[in-house]
C-alpha cells in the first residue's frame, strides 16, 4: 500500500455476528461494522468501525490481538483474575490474544477495531 488510507469515522456500518451468541450473559448486540482496510502480509492487519448496542458477554481465551479506539459509548472490562478496565471516548487498549473476563456494555460503543 503506498497511498494515504483515510479512517472514516462516518462510514456505513453493515449488520455483523461477530460475537459467538453463547458468551452473552444478557441484552442485544446487534452489531454492526465497516472494514476499512486490510493487509496480509506475513501476518495480518485488518481494521475497521465496530459498533454494537449494550450487552454482557463472558470472554474466554479471546482469540485475536485487537487494539481498540473509542469513538463513543463506552464499557468496562473485568479480567479473570479481577482487573477492571473502563473504557470512554477517546481511549486506546490493547485486548491480547488469550484475554479471559467479562466485557460489560451498558450503552451503545462506536470502536475503530486494530486486529493483528
Amino acid at each position: 500500500m503506498t497511498e494515504v488510507v483515510n479512517l472514516n469515522q462516518n462510514i456505513t456500518l453493515n449488520h455483523s455476528n461477530e460475537i459467538d451468541p453463547t458468551t452473552i450473559i444478557s441484552g442485544s448486540p446487534n452489531e454492526r461494522l465497516a472494514s476499512l482496510f486490510n493487509i496480509p502480509a506475513g501476518g495480518e492487519l485488518e481494521v475497521g468501525i465496530w459498533e454494537s448496542d449494550a450487552y454482557e458477554e463472558q470472554i474466554d481465551n479471546y482469540p485475536v490481538n485487537e487494539i481498540m479506539v473509542v469513538l463513543s459509548g463506552g464499557a468496562t472490562m473485568i479480567s479473570a483474575s479481577g482487573v477492571k478496565t473502563d473504557l470512554k471516548p477517546g481511549d486506546t487498549v490493547y485486548l491480547p490474544k488469550g484475554w479471559s473476563g467479562k466485557w460489560i456494555q451498558t450503552e451503545t460503543i462506536r470502536k475503530i477495531t486494530l486486529v493483528v
